[in-house]
């Protein structure tokens, strides 16, 4: 049951500049860095930083469909925030984008699966990309 398909929407400078603010542990005002889609999630990256730990990278999850008042997209359609996790700088200050990229997409698959059953799976992850627009 290995279906997971990901779509990305983070270019390599977006890696790459990430790479930087972490290494220099300094907020950036535009600290979204980008986007990953799997099913009927949104998984953005955002930058935390707080001084008294390690710089992370936080992979918030967005959930399209839940109408729970969280927020909405453009075209009205409903979606809610669910925890995600986070990766810190130490393991991915040596990676290429394409090594993190596998990295945070079994971070994420982590996630789904903790409290999955087979329908949500198949409902929610294994599901065509859902248009966020």
């Amino acid at each position: 049951m290995n279906n997971y398909r990901f779509k990305w929407n983070m270019a390599e400078e977006q890696f790459s500049r990430m790479k930087d603010t972490l290494s220099k542990n300094c907020f950036d005002a535009n600290n979204v860095y980008g986007h990953c889609l799997i099913g009927k999630y949104d998984i953005e990256f955002v930058f935390e930083h707080e001084a008294e730990i390690p710089p992370k990278i936080l992979l918030n999850f967005y959930h399209l469909g839940i109408n729970s008042g969280y927020g909405y997209t453009k075209s009205g359609q409903p979606y809610d925030y669910e925890d995600g996790t986070s990766i810190s700088y130490e393991s991915i200050k040596d990676l290429s984008f394409e090594s993190f990229k596998d990295k945070a997409e079994a971070e994420i698959i982590k996630v789904l699966l903790l409290n999955s059953d087979e329908w949500y799976l198949k409902n929610e992850v294994f599901c065509d990309f859902a248009d966020w627009r």
